[in-house]
């Protein structure tokens, strides 16, 4: 090599030492903490969402893990919030929008979210990265395909006899019972609470079990105790995955889904618009399905290419699944939260 060739080569190695110092430099400099429930779904998050958005940044991740809004309202009440990005169901959303405990967001650093679907966005939150849906489930054993296709049939134990289960709260369940008493789903808010509660005293003597919870409800399903039982869709397509002889519809389903925002107070808002809206990055939203059974917030996940056709038809937020559905309105929810739950205590005891 002559003395030429050495100069280009120490220098063009030294560029590239220098890049990739750059790079590292960059990553180490900017650390943004993202918060969610934890345990097996975070991870799964992580891995669908939040590790390629950071790699895409070149930001540092960390994580923390948070139960309700309480967890929130404590970072901000320390005056210094080690949080960052958090995600929370719609509901919660709302009420820590009311508390002041979120930073506004400016839409303007996270175009992404004008996909989002009309409604899903507010002033301190955007949308979040999966939808759930409450929906109505059968056993194919007992109805084959023909089961309960509305609430109307769920309530009609003279076409469908057999053993019901139900979930033991307010929330999903008493939009369901005036959909069961004739309201169409764009009338169903505001919800008439004394005709919901009506609707399901029809109900109570025919219903099985009450449920408390998802993971009850699965093993239901599981142990062969009953015919029908409105569920997430995801739980639904799990225990269909493991064997169980189960359909279910989107007709009438309940959508509802998470929010993703920024704590008041965060060292890092501008980093954190830019994490929010490669979270919302069709790409990226399209890799949920491979660990999730739930359907991305961005409906032009679907048009990626990274979805395979069969997989997207048993998605809650595949448009021809979406306009099935009725979007839970968590505003009204924030509202009228302790009333539906007293009337749901009354119920429950009588």
């Amino acid at each position: 090599m002559t003395m030429a060739q050495r100069v280009v080569a120490t220098a063009a190695a030294l560029m590239l030492g220098l890049g990739a110092f750059a790079g590292s430099a960059k990553a180490q400099g900017t650390t943004i903490t993202v918060v969610d429930f934890g345990g097996a779904w975070q991870e799964s998050l992580k891995k669908a969402v939040w590790t390629p958005s950071f790699d895409k940044l070149g930001y540092t991740m960390k994580q923390d893990s948070l139960q309700t809004i309480a967890d929130v309202r404590l970072q901000v009440q320390s005056g210094k919030p080690a949080w960052d990005v958090v995600g929370l169901p719609y509901g919660e959303c709302v009420a820590a929008e009311a508390e002041g405990l979120f930073e506004p967001i400016d839409y303007s650093l996270v175009p992404n979210a004008k996909d989002m679907e009309p409604g899903v966005n507010a002033k301190t939150f955007t949308g979040g990265t999966v939808w759930a849906a409450f929906v109505i489930a059968w056993s194919k054993k007992k109805y084959g395909d023909n089961g309960p296709k509305n609430w109307a049939d769920f309530w009609d134990t003279k076409k469908f006899p057999g053993a019901r289960a139900a979930y033991d709260a307010p929330r999903f369940m008493i939009e369901a019972a005036v959909m069961a008493d004739g309201v169409a789903k764009d009338k169903v808010y505001p919800i008439d609470l004394d005709r919901a509660y009506r609707k399901l005293k029809e109900l109570r003597k025919d219903v099985a079990v009450w449920y408390k919870s998802f993971g009850q409800a699965t093993d239901l399903i599981k142990t062969n105790e009953v015919d029908m039982i409105p569920l997430l869709d995801g739980r639904i397509i799990d225990v269909m995955k493991d064997g169980a002889d189960w359909s279910f519809t989107f007709n009438q389903g309940i959508i509802n889904g998470a929010c993703l925002a920024i704590v008041k107070g965060s060292a890092n808002k501008a980093a954190s618009h830019k994490v929010i809206n490669e979270f919302l990055d069709p790409v990226i939203q399209a890799n949920i399905p491979s660990y999730f059974s739930y359907g991305p917030m961005n409906s032009k996940a679907f048009a990626t290419g990274k979805i395979a056709p069969d997989v997207a038809k048993r998605l809650n937020s595949n448009p021809e699944n979406l306009k099935l559905q009725l979007l839970l309105d968590s505003v009204w929810w924030g509202n009228n939260r302790q009333q539906a739950q007293l009337k749901w205590d009354e119920f429950s005891k009588n």
